[in-house]
């Protein structure tokens, strides 16, 4: 029964209210919605939009978390590695060597080849004999293989650069230890990425159906199976990184199915966009999107600098709790879940047209996640198949195809198993292909959403692969002194161990995305887009110069990594100004009709920035060179500056307001 508020009835009685959306009797579904009305938004749209909005940034930050937790959990395995070698050593995704392959462990697969075959070449009685001086009388390792597989085996002191040839077993009474193997070193810490950067790629094969899914299953009932999905991957995880044997194809699998965190950006915010009046809508999608992009700075604050550092001794692998991250996300997932069930809304059926029940609800959004799900996997395949192709003349191409394919196949999945329903929305939004101006704003938006979220994910893991070890110079003067052992040139202070500042990058590109719109409303998108652009190229190229002279430093390398930070700081906060702009760009540019479609499709396509760019920083430092992916990403930043320009800025640079872009933009 209506309620009265004075002359206004209350259109939607069971919805009103801060907590008051009542999933079990009827109250899920809005009955009318007028928002642009304004005695209806402010007798009951704005107390119903509130809490939905706020219902809705926690499940998007928990997408952007359970997305990028992989930037942190991969950075922690390769620490946890480092300290014990017979943990996370991924036998089936590392090379073969002379047709063994024990993977990232033991001899050959992790220390250097000649000392190990002195282990190998010594009798059983004389590794026997040395076992018992060395651990009271017992014999603990059958033989010398099972010893190199161990941490008692990686602890050993290795050989002074006093005695000859390579070091490790001279006789019962004189053994050494060995050096880790420089190509393996690489080898394993670019498999690393590539692990990662499968949630990336996932995440924005994702993007896709989700641009398209809200109108036929809900906006909050995709948030709250949205969050369900990401609480597999969290579960998954957690079991699977407990296990100091883990496959690298379980993780790799969890951080595909990572992915629908990736794909939950697009759905929240044309989920949020309706509940707003269109002179508030900018207010909405910047609290939801903006905040839901924090979720990646807080995950990489709390799991890198608190969860994994911390815990009980007993569930310890390498030293540290990696599997402490995914088990605090999972229960927020399920909280997440609930939030959204408990408190949010679906809109009229005037305006969604969501089945009444849920099993054909259900199916509806089957059609749109299955497919990604089974795109995401043949990616997997294709990564899987090629993960040996380490060399950039096939790693780069490899890269970029797999991409173009999965990309392929998920639009074809997508035209011919969506509901038919969504066909004809389908058919509307493929207008957009026929605009050249949809591929000019997709390519600029992959420089600024694609470089943040690759970026993002890159960026703890680049901060440890680039300043780990000291110069050559330096190298030998800490071990003539006894501060380093033969053959270590670890470096182990702040920032490779201890406190990580990596979650600022992504902090501020966060924080500072809304001021990209703000300054795009006062002086233009076009104009925003392409000082910022120039600003990036410029810091780009600058990263790789002094990731370069970091690398051929003999001594002191970490005096570069202030510049390196500052340089990143500067990148994220030009990547974060330059999404509020790009997007606003899209407004000016496209009309109503056309700009939803873009926003998603060129979102989507930015997304695998997740994926290419990880890759990229792979294919580098198993070359030995980290520095070329910011010169090839600072060129490609460069053709923005000019595209931008050409197509916008130099046609028409003042250009402000929705609806006063030039006619040759829109045809």
């Amino acid at each position: 029964m209506a309620e009265e508020a004075g002359k206004y009835t209350i259109k939607n009685p069971k919805s009103v209210g801060h907590c008051k959306a009542q999933p079990l009797t009827g109250g899920v579904t809005l009955e009318e919605w007028d928002i642009e009305d304004k005695e209806f938004y402010e007798k009951e749209g704005l107390n119903i939009a509130t809490r939905n909005l706020w219902a809705s940034v926690p499940n998007l930050l928990m997408g952007f978390a359970v997305w990028l937790m992989w930037s942190v959990i991969t950075t922690k395995i390769q620490a946890a590695h480092t300290a014990d070698p017979g943990v996370f050593y991924f036998k089936d995704f590392a090379p073969s060597i002379d047709g063994i392959n024990e993977g990232f462990r033991g001899c050959p697969g992790w220390y250097d080849k000649a000392c190990c075959s002195t282990w190998q070449e010594a009798t059983q009685d004389a590794f026997n004999d040395w076992q018992t001086k060395n651990y009271d009388g017992a014999t603990p390792y059958a033989n010398a293989d099972d010893f190199m597989f161990s941490k008692d085996f990686k602890d050993l002191t290795t050989a002074p650069a006093s005695k000859d040839g390579p070091g490790g077993f001279y006789s019962p009474d004189e053994a050494y230890g060995c050096k880790v193997d420089a190509d393996r070193n690489k080898a394993y810490k670019a498999a690393l990425y590539v692990i990662g950067a499968t949630g990336g790629l996932s995440g924005g094969i994702f993007r896709l159906p989700n641009s398209f899914v809200v109108p036929f299953v809900g906006g909050r009932n995709v948030v709250y199976m949205t969050s369900i999905g990401l609480a597999i991957p969290c579960l998954w995880a957690g079991i699977a990184l407990m296990s100091a044997d883990v496959p690298a194809i379980v993780i790799v699998f969890a951080a595909m199915m990572s992915g629908v965190g990736g794909g939950a950006f697009a759905s929240s915010m044309a989920n949020i966009n309706p509940f707003y009046p269109r002179r508030r809508a900018g207010y909405a999608l910047g609290m939801n999107g903006g905040l839901g992009n924090l979720g990646v700075s807080l995950c990489q604050l709390l799991l890198a600098n608190v969860l994994m550092v911390y815990g009980a001794s007993s569930s310890a692998v390498g030293g540290l709790w990696v599997a402490n991250g995914p088990w605090f996300l999972f229960p927020i997932c399920i909280a997440c879940v609930f939030l959204a069930f408990f408190f949010m809304n679906n809109m009229p059926k005037e305006t969604h047209p969501v089945p009444d029940g849920f099993f054909q609800m259900f199916c509806n959004y089957a059609s749109f996640q299955g497919p990604a799900y089974i795109t995401s996997a043949i990616g997997v395949a294709i990564i899987y198949g090629t993960r040996n192709l380490t060399q950039p003349a096939a790693a780069i191409p490899i890269t970029i195809g797999i991409i173009v394919v999965v990309s392929i196949i998920e639009h074809t999945f997508m035209y011919f198993l969506i509901p038919k329903a969504a066909k004809p929305a389908l058919m509307t939004g493929l207008a957009i292909f026929k605009n050249k101006h949809n591929y000019v704003m997709t390519y600029l938006y992959i420089m600024t959403f694609g470089s943040f979220i690759g970026f993002s994910s890159a960026f703890p893991k680049l901060i440890v692969d680039i300043f780990d070890e000291y110069g050559p110079k330096e190298c030998a003067e800490l071990q003539l002194k006894g501060t380093l052992e033969q053959g270590d040139c670890s470096y182990t202070g702040w920032p490779v161990t201890g406190f990580s500042p990596a979650f600022l990058g992504a902090l501020i590109g966060s924080l500072i995305r809304p001021l990209g719109g703000i300054m795009s409303d006062k002086i233009g998108g076009a104009r925003v887009t392409h000082y910022h652009t120039v600003l990036m190229t410029a810091v780009t190229i600058g990263l790789g110069v002094i990731v370069k002279y970091a690398r051929e430093a003999d001594e002191n390398r970490i005096r570069f990594f202030p510049p390196f930070m500052i340089c990143f700081m500067v990148l994220f906060y030009c990547t974060g100004v330059g999404n509020g702009s790009t997007f606003q760009q899209i407004a000016v540019i496209f009309d109503k009709t056309l700009a939803p479609p873009v926003l998603g499709w060129s979102s989507a396509i930015a997304s695998f920035g997740a994926f290419l760019i990880p890759k990229f920083f792979a294919t580098a430092i198993q070359q030995g060179a980290p520095e070329t992916p910011f010169y090839i990403f600072g060129a490609y930043y460069f053709t923005c500056i000019v595209v931008n320009w050409w197509f916008y800025l130099r046609i028409h640079p003042n250009s402000i307001k929705p609806g006063t872009a030039p006619q040759s933009a829109k045809k």
